[in-house]
């Protein structure tokens, strides 16, 4: 197996945890660049769901809309972006299309923009720090061929402020709500490495704050958690972060990606998307029938 792409000069959260759990993983996701046809219900249901929330808050705070304005215009950026993609024949989940319709109603019934505790932070050029996308150099790790710094990558819904307290702020859908969801995000690297971008902009957030909305057959529930980074956790998070660069190089390097072939891999949230291939002692007869492109740009819109 040998890597047919470039290594890439821009890395995110995302593909670090691919390799992390599975180096076959990040391969045919990152490197290959390929994912199952027809698409990913979560994925897509999340990225309508993301871009909804950032229409509605942009039209309250940027553009002076009442709530209810405000929230049809989340309401019409949410169906244009679901368009008519189609649940799988055996999907049997409720991220369907009305229940994404509901999910914008229900979130904007808890957190009202006229009343919500958590505010946008106010920028320099006026507007509201909804949708903070950022690329930054990694200070230690250079990219194998071009010699440049890697990026390190990613977007998050808002940066906000909660009675006076800046924090990256990220909302997520999942099917249940919980202690166990709350305890995630306590060294989630996700967020840390959100806090490290925030902080490289000069901006001294406190940690995170995650707001979960989980989509029932049968209706919905809501959380919030706060997680704090104090600076050795980001100083760590970094050099955690580059050692495993630094692995993912070596992998390149010697085109070689072993497959974890563990449980918890192999069966994660939504099922891995390259099941079909591992279980194949000739898994390239499955993948011009099975996969097609997917070119991941983790700071374009609905990545």
């Amino acid at each position: 197996m040998s890597p047919p792409l470039p290594f890439p000069s821009l890395l995110d959260n995302s593909a670090i945890s691919s390799f992390k759990k599975c180096p076959t993983d990040w391969y045919y996701g990152s490197l290959r660049s390929i994912t199952r046809t027809g698409g990913n219900i979560h994925l897509h249901f999340g990225g309508a769901y993301a871009a909804g929330l950032e229409a509605g808050r942009k039209a309250f705070y940027d553009e002076g809309k009442s709530n209810d304005e405000s929230l049809c215009t989340a309401l019409d950026t949410a169906i244009r972006f679901y368009g008519e993609f189609e649940s799988p024949s055996d999907f049997l989940g409720a991220k369907s299309f009305d229940r994404l319709i509901y999910a914008l109603l229900e979130y904007f019934e808890e957190y009202p923009m006229e009343s919500d505790i958590i505010k946008p932070f106010r920028l320099a050029n006026g507007k509201s720090a909804v949708e903070f996308t950022f690329a930054i150099p990694l200070p230690n790790v250079r990219h194998p061929t071009t010699g440049d710094p890697i990026l390190y990558g990613g977007r998050f819904d808002m940066l906000a402020e909660r009675e006076g307290v800046l924090f990256v702020e990220d909302d997520k859908t999942a099917s249940q709500l919980g202690s166990q969801w709350m305890q995630h995000w306590t060294l989630d690297a996700q967020f840390t490495g959100y806090c490290w971008a925030a902080r490289d902009f000069g901006y001294p957030v406190a940690g995170a704050l995650i707001r979960g909305l989980s989509i029932l057959k049968n209706g919905y529930g809501h959380a919030q958690a706060i997680t704090y980074r104090p600076d050795w956790q980001i100083d760590r998070w970094l050099q955690s972060t580059e050692h495993t660069v630094r692995l993912m190089i070596a992998y390149w390097e010697q085109g070689f990606f072993p497959l974890t072939l563990d449980k918890h891999a192999c069966n994660s949230y939504g099922g891995c998307g390259f099941h079909q291939l591992c279980e194949s002692p000739n898994p390239e007869s499955w993948v011009a029938l099975n996969y097609e492109p997917r070119i991941w740009n983790p700071l374009a819109k609905g990545a």
